[in-house]
């Protein structure tokens, strides 16, 4: 990861989350990433969740991927969800 890189991984599904705490386990430096349990669908929970908090500062320049997300959502939640 570049230095000073921030990265905030999220899913709703707990065993993911484990998963990939798991995997990063043995990555040493973890510095500037989170994995937070919390719904996409609800931006105002997953904006308020400390690890995600911790790594996402809104007061600098960000970029959210939604990748293989937006397939599983109605086009209406897609729009709500990417219309900021």
């Amino acid at each position: 990861m570049l230095p000073g890189a921030r990265v905030a991984y999220v899913d709703h599904d707990l065993e993911v989350i484990d998963q990939v705490k798991r995997a990063l386990d043995g990555e040493g430096d973890r510095s500037g990433v989170s994995v937070a349990c919390s719904d996409i669908r609800d931006p105002a929970a997953v904006l308020t969740t400390l690890s995600y908090r911790e790594a996402v500062r809104l007061d600098r320049p960000a970029a959210v991927i939604l990748a293989l997300v937006l397939k599983f959502m109605t086009a209406a939640q897609a729009e709500d969800l990417t219309a900021g």
